[in-house]
């Protein structure tokens, strides 16, 4: 999960931003079962609660929308958002 690459860095007092449409692929996943402390619970109940962890770290922003385009220039990457928003960084993680 995105959240848990967020929290770790987050942690380490380092800038991160999710970018995050809202529309996970478990969404239609009626309850999870055989996860540890979260047996019985919905997906939204169990990313709402992790959101709400890591929202506790304000080096971590959080925007909603849906990257399309990523590119490498020079050292940095320019990331674009389906709405033309444009991000820029030094590092890029991939999570899903």
């Amino acid at each position: 999960m995105q959240l848990s690459a967020a929290m770790a860095l987050g942690r380490s007092i380092r800038d991160v931003l999710v970018i995050d449409a809202r529309n996970p692929c478990n969404k239609h996943t009626p309850y999870f079962h055989n996860f540890l402390t979260q047996d019985g619970k919905t997906p939204a109940e169990i990313s709402a609660a992790a959101r709400k962890q890591v929202a506790k770290y304000d080096t971590i922003t959080f925007h909603t929308g849906f990257a399309v385009e990523g590119e490498k220039v020079s050292t940095d990457f320019i990331l674009k958002t389906e709405k033309g928003e444009v991000f820029e960084s030094k590092k890029l993680i991939f999570a899903t």
